[in-house]
């Protein structure tokens, strides 16, 4: 069922919050780990402060903020609502924290600089243009070689297990 149809017909996913599993001396650290909780079920994520200092540093600014408590997953792109765009995306996007509570904008690091791809699973943030990301996200469904391919978006990290059976169920799978 699209996540349109899912969202007319019941209660909005919200983001209960984002929590921090491991948070000592985060950034000397290869991995952070963290949990987004949400109404359906947890999502384990992995974050990669040494390869994305800037980006994971973004992305905890919220969740130490409690920013994300209470947003939710509110766009799912396929490949039938992506077809006339010019880059095509599979993916769930989340975050959508309140205009005014927004950090400013960050410079991301690039596909080219991390080394981590677009894979099934991997968390981004999101941007409307180059260096304007602040706090939406994406989790990728299926490879998206496009995103890598443009160099325009950052890995924050990759989940750690499977995605959960729900963001299928949310994407339409």
């Amino acid at each position: 069922m699209p996540l349109t149809s899912y969202l007319n017909t019941h209660e909005k996913i919200y983001l209960v919050a984002i929590t921090l599993v491991f948070t000592l001396q985060i950034f000397a650290q290869s991995t952070v780990k963290c949990v987004i909780k949400t109404s359906l079920g947890d999502i384990q994520l992995e974050l990669y402060p040494k390869k994305a200092p800037i980006t994971v540093s973004n992305f905890l600014n919220y969740v130490d903020g409690n920013l994300y408590k209470n947003s939710s997953f509110f766009r799912v792109c396929t490949p039938d609502n992506e077809a006339k765009r010019e880059i095509k995306i599979e993916v769930v996007q989340g975050g959508n924290v309140e205009d005014e509570k927004s950090f400013n904008p960050i410079q991301i690091e690039t596909t080219e600089q991390t080394g981590i791809l677009h894979k099934h699973g991997t968390i981004s943030m999101a941007r409307a243009a180059p260096n304007s990301a602040t706090n939406s996200f994406f989790i990728c469904i299926n490879d998206n070689e496009t995103l890598y391919l443009q160099n325009s978006y950052m890995e924050a990290g990759i989940h750690c297990s499977p995605l959960p059976q729900f963001v299928h169920f949310i994407y339409g799978h």
